[in-house]
């Protein structure tokens, strides 16, 4: 099985052509709606949460020659993971405006997998992703049937190749 059908992490980013500091990222996120929990962000939900899925909208990673760092070390990238599966399509809406209003307070451009985006194309590539899931699995983004699915695909094993 192809398992990216099952769309379990979908990621943008932002790309800064030099490193940037902690605080205006801080001032920025935390002004688009993201919660600081420790030492790193998320997008929470304020709805209830069934036990199968993911407790917040979007987690942020902060990279530097695309390893994962923390404030004290600068950053040149940040990539917004989006659990795809884990939440119900509704989330994709508050996602995609929050990553968008995160790359207008910080001007930089939004990617995915290295193609340029903009709102209407993120909210497109993302809603397709549940015609995905009900072309391949008949299910639908953050149902059990789906959580329990996946969690039957583990442990993974990459095939050898021929």
């Amino acid at each position: 099985m192809d398992y990216q059908l099952l769309h379990e992490i979908e990621s943008m980013r932002l790309d800064s052509p030099s490193i940037r500091g902690f605080s205006d990222l801080a001032r920025c996120l935390k002004s688009c709606g993201f919660a600081q929990h420790d030492d790193v962000f998320s997008l929470d939900r304020t709805d209830p949460v069934p036990p199968w899925q993911h407790c917040s909208i979007a987690e942020v990673r902060l990279l530097r020659a695309d390893v994962e760092v923390y404030d004290e070390d600068g950053w040149d990238a940040v990539r917004l993971d989006y659990l795809f599966a884990s939440l119900p399509l509704n989330l994709v809406d508050p996602f995609v405006a929050a990553a968008f209003s995160l790359s207008r307070c910080l001007n930089l451009a939004m990617t995915y997998r290295g193609q340029l985006m903009n709102e209407q194309l993120a909210l497109a590539t993302f809603r397709g992703f549940a015609d995905d899931l009900m072309r391949e699995l008949y299910e639908t983004p953050g149902s059990e049937e789906l959580a329990i699915f996946i969690a039957q695909t583990y442990p993974r094993t990459k095939a050898a190749p021929p």
